[in-house]
């Protein structure tokens, strides 16, 4: 499922949280793109005016007045943790890559 490729059509704003990883875009674009890392992610989105692009799991996303609010608990959030470093193991084999919590805001 992919959540966003591009950037907003207004000059709203959307903020996000992801439980993932950075991928710079060189990596990203030298192991396939979009299409190849969306067969492991659910979020892959490049990030407008950065060098790299997100993938992970989205947790909460919010646009322009319109929230979306998600609870996990701490155990849920643990075993999502789980479920997407498997995926990043499965991705960059032999690496030690843990996954981060990668929030902000990005403007259309």
């Amino acid at each position: 499922m992919k959540i966003r490729s591009g950037f907003v059509s207004n000059s709203s704003s959307s903020s996000f949280v992801i439980l993932g990883l950075k991928v710079d875009d060189d990596t990203f674009k030298k192991m396939g793109g979009y299409e190849f890392f969306e067969k492991e992610f659910d979020y892959v989105d490049h990030i407008e005016g950065q060098d790299y692009t997100v993938v992970g799991a989205r947790l909460g996303r919010w646009s322009s007045g319109e929230g979306e609010v998600n609870e996990l608990s701490i155990a849920e959030l643990d075993n999502e943790r789980i479920e997407v470093e498997k995926a990043i193991a499965k991705v960059f084999p032999g690496k030690e890559i843990t996954a981060s919590l990668i929030f902000g805001e990005s403007y259309g």
